[in-house]
């Protein structure tokens, strides 16, 4: 019923960029019920949409708001691009 989001957001506990989890509804299936119960299941859906969810820190287990800015949900990571010396960087 529900579908895990993670997103890469600093963190002020720990004091730097983590994993951020949010727990996000499915529609298509709280739709599916919502027909399959004839409507009863509309009110207990509503409630759900109309939760205010915030992302928890995976490392601390702070929450915290979304930034205002959009926000990508992210599968990895982000990388740090360091050039390694080796010999496909070196060669020319």
């Amino acid at each position: 019923m529900t579908a895990t989001r993670r997103y890469f957001l600093y963190c002020r506990t720990c004091g730097d960029t983590r994993a951020h989890e949010i727990k996000a509804l499915r529609h298509r299936t709280q739709a599916l019920f919502a027909a399959l119960t004839l409507g009863l299941w509309l009110p207990g859906w509503l409630v759900l949409t109309l939760q205010g969810r915030r992302p928890r820190c995976r490392a601390c287990g702070t929450r915290r708001a979304l930034p205002k800015t959009r926000v990508s949900a992210a599968k990895t990571p982000p990388r740090n691009r360091v050039r390694v010396p080796g010999p496909l960087n070196d060669a020319a």
